[in-house]
């Protein structure tokens, strides 16, 4: 369970290794996708954040960075400028839709006579596009009063905490929506998954001033009935969306464009500056509409470096599987079925290393020992904190606990290698 105090600048994590999923969950590929993962204990904001622009996600309390080499679905890291995001064509529309059909003509149309605006102000709306205003156009706080709205739209951010309520829309969205029998869906299953988090937070509105940090529900509700919930990581310098779930009878409203758009815009007015859509796969149809988000970046999975995702990096991802700006030369290496890959479930880990499996953007062992001095990074054995130089095994240096140092610095990078301390 998430801890509600102020972050502090401690983060812990254990070592699990190189491992897969039994399938994956985009194409259905039973190899799946290859990952390094780590167990968090407890995250920073900032240390999470920097772990996401290294590649990283989380999924409730597991940490894991994906092999884009040796996956069946390449998983690009991308992120929009919120500040700089210009609202297309069909996300005009479809927040335009929202509003008309939760105020109702009849409010629409009393609030023409009773505040009329300026031929000015007007012209300005039809030429000028204010996204801010237009993702608040429905929610109730915002409206004028009198007249009342046909419908009471209420969005609200509250503790990532379960409930019966969450639980019953989350169970609606999953069998209705993603089509999965009720038997394999379970409230642990929901807590793990939405609920749970490594993440230290603050209040879910902290005084003025104050910037909100930490893993929280994002809460739709009309006319008092919880119909959609966003699940969203608050950053240092970003907001990351983790899971959207609705009511399937809204689904022609186009949620996933209207909550995005929202999104993009709660980054924007509360100064994070970016909103990190998870990942972007170019190989799956309902991946596209994240490259509409104007402008859009791809973390390069060789470099680390951001790259703008424009026509020609698309055109690109169209010719060539894997695509890396900062090495054109690597080429995409999964293979189906292939016996020179080992798959395994995250309850096993094998004999392959994050080297082994040629993991892009991860330094080598020679530059880690080079980078790191592996005898100052932070561990705790059996409660007790020390440094890595304290565990007998340091010492002999073909031991598993030498090799797990360095994995774990390789995966997490030099930098947040002696920050984020390690659970043996």
């Amino acid at each position: 369970m998430q801890s509600n105090a102020r972050p502090s600048k401690t983060s812990q994590v254990a070592h699990i290794g190189v491992a897969s999923g039994r399938s994956c969950g985009y194409c259905k590929s039973p190899s799946g996708s290859q990952a390094f993962y780590l167990r968090a204990v407890t995250l920073t904001p900032l240390h999470y954040q920097k772990l996401l622009d290294l590649g990283w996600r989380r999924s409730g309390n597991l940490l894991y960075r994906p092999n884009l080499k040796r996956s069946c679905c390449i998983q690009y890291t991308i992120r929009l400028d919120a500040r700089q995001f210009k609202a297309s064509r069909e996300h005009r529309k479809a927040l335009h839709r929202w509003e008309r059909f939760v105020l109702g003509s009849e409010y629409i149309e009393a609030c023409a006579k009773k505040y009329p605006i300026s031929k000015e102000e007007k012209k300005s709306r039809q030429h000028e596009f204010d996204l801010l205003k237009s993702v608040h156009g429905a929610e109730y706080s915002y409206l004028r009063i009198p007249p009342e709205p046909s419908k009471k739209l209420e969005i609200t951010i509250e503790a990532a905490i379960f409930t019966e309520e969450k639980f019953a829309i989350y169970q609606h969205y999953q069998q209705e929506v993603h089509g999965e029998e009720p038997e394999s869906i379970s409230k642990s299953g929901f807590r793990n998954f939405l609920c749970d988090s490594p993440l230290q937070c603050t209040e879910p509105n902290p005084p003025d001033g104050a910037k909100r940090l930490g893993s929280f529900h994002q809460m739709y509700r009309l006319d008092g009935k919880l119909i959609a919930m966003s699940v969203l990581d608050f950053l240092p310098w970003c907001v990351s969306g983790v899971y959207f779930i609705y009511h399937k009878d809204y689904e022609k409203y186009g949620f996933g464009k209207l909550s995005a758009c929202r999104e993009a815009a709660l980054a924007a007015e509360e100064d994070y500056k970016y909103y990190y859509m998870g990942f972007y796969i170019h190989t799956i149809p309902k991946m596209r509409y994240k490259a509409q988000f104007y402008p859009s970046y791809i973390l390069d999975p060789e470099s680390n470096d951001w790259n703008l995702l424009d026509d020609n990096m698309e055109k690109i991802m169209d010719e060539k599987k894997y695509c890396s700006i900062s090495k054109p030369e690597e080429e995409w290496e999964y293979a189906k079925d292939s016996g020179d890959l080992e798959y395994m479930d995250t309850d096993t880990v094998g004999d392959e290393s994050i080297w082994s499996i040629r993991m892009p953007g991860v330094s080598s062992i020679e530059e880690i020992e080079r980078l790191v001095d592996l005898k100052d990074i932070k561990v705790t054995v059996r409660g007790i904190h020390c440094t890595a130089d304290k565990i007998v095994q340091f010492h002999d240096p073909e031991s598993d606990v030498r090799n797990t140092l360095r994995e774990f610095a390789s995966g997490v990078g030099p930098e947040l290698a002696t920050e984020i301390e390690l659970r043996f």
